[in-house]
């Protein structure tokens, strides 16, 4: 699936997911309910009026915390908030062209 994970990170994945069972398989459908409760709310279909709250840009450091840091991580973090200030400021809409260079249409884009 192409996520750089390190060892201890991997295990961490795994022992938190494990079954009960002897064979220690991993629970599929647990680690996938937890996923999308990034994207959703669960039962929404049932109820579409309801609002969804905006992911915030401190719900996200958690994940972002392991890209973000290192020798130039102060420098990275400024251009960040010069983008998010340019894109405040002149209202830029940034989806549309980052789904031009989405080809297989599934929200993500590569570094090149």
């Amino acid at each position: 699936m192409k996520f750089n994970l390190t060892d201890d990170e991997f295990e961490a994945l795994a022992d938190k997911y494990q079954s009960n069972d002897p064979e220690r398989f991993f629970v599929y459908s647990e680690f996938c309910k937890n996923i999308n409760r990034v994207f959703t709310i669960k039962g929404i279909d049932k109820n579409p009026e309801t609002k969804v709250a905006p992911v915030t840009q401190n719900e996200t450091l958690l994940a972002r915390r392991k890209y973000l840091q290192g020798p130039d991580s102060g420098e990275i973090e400024a251009i960040l908030e010069e983008y998010r200030k340019a894109v405040q400021n002149t209202r830029i809409h940034l989806k549309p062209v980052f789904a031009d260079y989405d080809i297989t249409k599934n929200g993500h884009v590569t570094k090149a």
